[in-house]
Order: C-alpha cells, then sequence, then structure tokens
C-alpha cells in the first residue's frame, strides 16, 4: 500500500503508469488540506498535532498537504512521531505538554492495529482527534 504510486516510485505517472502494474489511488491532494479546514471549526485551534509514522514513507505526502493547508489557515503544526506501539503514549503525552488542540492521525498499518488505544488516548487527554476510516471512531465507542 502507498499513498501515491509516483513519489513511491512504483509508476512514472498516474496518466502513464507503464508496465504491468494494476490497482488503486487514493492519491487526493485536497483531502489532508480539507481535514485541517474541518478541525479549524474547534473554538481557538492555533496549534494542531498530526501523528504519523516516520518509517512509511507514503505518510510524506498527506503531511506535506496537512502542513500546506494548516499554513493557509495560520495553524502551526506539531509533528508527532511513532514507529512502534509504544511510542504512541509518549506522543500523546508531547502533543498535551506542547498544548495542541486537536490531533489528525495518518493513516498506517501501525496505527490500524492501535486504534482502539490512539481513540482512548485522545479521549482520556480531551483531545479532538481527526481519522481517515471510521473504524477509530468505532473503536473509541465504549
Amino acid at each position: 500500500m502507498t499513498f501515491d504510486p509516483v513519489e513511491s516510485g512504483f509508476v512514472a505517472s498516474l496518466a502513464r503508469p507503464g508496465g504491468n502494474l494494476t490497482g488503486l489511488s487514493t492519491v487526493n491532494p485536497d483531502a489532508a488540506a480539507k481535514r485541517v479546514e474541518l478541525i479549524e471549526v474547534l473554538p481557538q485551534l492555533s496549534r494542531l498535532a498530526v501523528l504519523r509514522n516516520p518509517t512509511n514513507s507514503g505518510s510524506r505526502f498527506p503531511l506535506k498537504e496537512t502542513e500546506t493547508g494548516a499554513q493557509q489557515l495560520g495553524i502551526r503544526l506539531q509533528i508527532l512521531e511513532a514507529r512502534r506501539p509504544e511510542d504512541i503514549e509518549s506522543a500523546f503525552r508531547v502533543a498535551v505538554r506542547e498544548r495542541a488542540g486537536a490531533v489528525i492521525v495518518i493513516v498506517d498499518a501501525l496505527f490500524n492495529s492501535q486504534q482502539k488505544r490512539i481513540a482512548d488516548l485522545g479521549i482520556e487527554h480531551r483531545l479532538p482527534e481527526m481519522f481517515d476510516t471510521r473504524e477509530y471512531v468505532e473503536a473509541g465507542v465504549p
């Protein structure tokens, strides 16, 4: 799985991928920036945390788009990195310490396996969260 098959080097371009590669691309450059716009409805949001796995090269694309959206709205981004499950809790502690007003989670296999924990940490720390899929929300519902 990759966010951007061109950036990842799998294809030359989306218009002319070449070779015998088939699949779908969910590249949507407006989606990450739109998430920032949606989360901006929170009153007095000035700092937004973004949880990403830096070992996932596919996280660069949505991170870049999130940065662009935040910059356009005058919101400071705080990048939280988690490479292992045990890094997630400390990332949330950093978000709280640095006074993030919300957290956006960039999709990743590691985070998918930790959906309930991530949802619970948002609830525990009173941090609104935004995800790519509804399963995180469902995981946090008692």
